[in-house]
């Protein structure tokens, strides 16, 4: 299972048009300040119902930069069959969406003419919501619960409620591979409900909404997380690993405020393979990093266990003498 932020913007992302504060100059620059709009990518590898192994993807919102940040994945795409009988590509094997804000659903039409097969999955509310302005696309709507699990290319995904004035059923989002937890919070506040809370207990890896630095000047963004919020929360439900997401412009550049901060970055990876949760940064990707972290984590196994029967055969050897 692999996790990828694609974008880590609040709704005018970074640079904000017209501003020239560090933050927007250092994303000019080409810098990790440089953000679009929210959305991840789910991928997995699993077995279809025709007993084949394929590479799924699930997009979690579609930001209205989605279409740079999908070509900046390079996707390969798949022959699928369509309900009309016909063969068509798809790049994306299905959408799961948590409000209907622009930034988080405004790239859905970039799919127009692109891939005709689209399965779309949220809170009632919200599909109808988005649907209604997607009037075009052949969108097939797949209705979801809070608390009630549902499978896509081998995962488990999981919508809870949170609170995001004066959106009607916000949701965040639990990923699960039956080992592993990941848990997006969504764009929510602190009055996220208790069942919530309980669902959202003991990820590996918490992103969550931390729009601001905590900063008297900035109290007026009542409908999401600043960073000290969202760190309470994340010692709330005993998170293993954070990262802050729907990052402003009110942040001092990425460098300085992620020496604070545990701030996100567009293109950050997250890849879980056996015990282990590695953040792979996309730039390291093209050179295998993960594959040789892989090998050496597998290489130190392996040394243990040489060691243990070396010892095993060694008491042996010493009770054999014994005798």
């Amino acid at each position: 299972m692999k996790i990828t932020l694609l974008g880590t913007g609040d709704a005018p992302g970074t640079p904000v048009i017209g501003c020239g504060c560090p933050a927007c100059r250092d994303a000019a620059a080409g810098g990790k300040s440089r953000r679009t709009r929210f959305s991840v990518l789910a991928e997995n590898d699993y077995t279809n119902a025709a007993g084949e192994t394929v590479h799924g993807r699930i997009l979690i919102d579609t930001s209205p930069d989605m279409r740079i940040q999908l070509l900046k994945q390079k996707l390969t795409p798949r022959d699928v069959l369509n309900p009309d009988g016909n063969i068509s590509p798809s790049v994306i094997d299905g959408i799961v969406w948590t409000h209907p804000h622009l930034d988080h659903f405004g790239g859905f039409g970039e799919f127009y003419r692109v891939q005709y097969r689209l399965d779309v999955y949220g809170i009632p509310e919200t599909v109808d919501s988005i649907g209604r302005v997607f009037h075009y696309l052949s969108a097939v709507k797949h209705y979801q619960e809070f608390g009630k699990s549902f499978s896509l290319i081998g995962l488990d995904f999981t919508l809870f409620e949170v609170h995001h004035d004066p959106i009607e059923k916000p949701a965040g989002v639990i990923i699960s591979d039956g080992i592993r937890k990941i848990v997006i919070s969504g764009d929510t506040d602190t009055k996220i409900p208790e069942e919530s809370l309980a669902l959202m207990a003991d990820p590996d890896l918490f992103i969550v909404d931390a729009i601001v630095p905590k900063d008297p000047k900035f109290v007026n963004i009542k409908k999401h997380l600043n960073a000290d919020e969202a760190a309470e929360l994340a010692a709330k439900i005993r998170s293993k690993k954070t990262y802050f997401t729907h990052l402003s412009h009110y942040y001092p550049p990425h460098d300085e405020a992620s020496s604070i901060f545990p701030l996100a970055w567009d293109g950050l990876s997250f890849e879980f393979d056996r015990r282990y949760l590695s953040p792979v940064p996309s730039l390291m990707l093209l050179f295998d990093a993960d594959v040789w972290f892989r090998r050496l984590v597998l290489l130190f196994d392996v040394a243990v266990w040489c060691c243990c029967l070396v010892l095993l055969f060694g008491a042996a050897v010493w009770c054999c003498c014994l005798v």
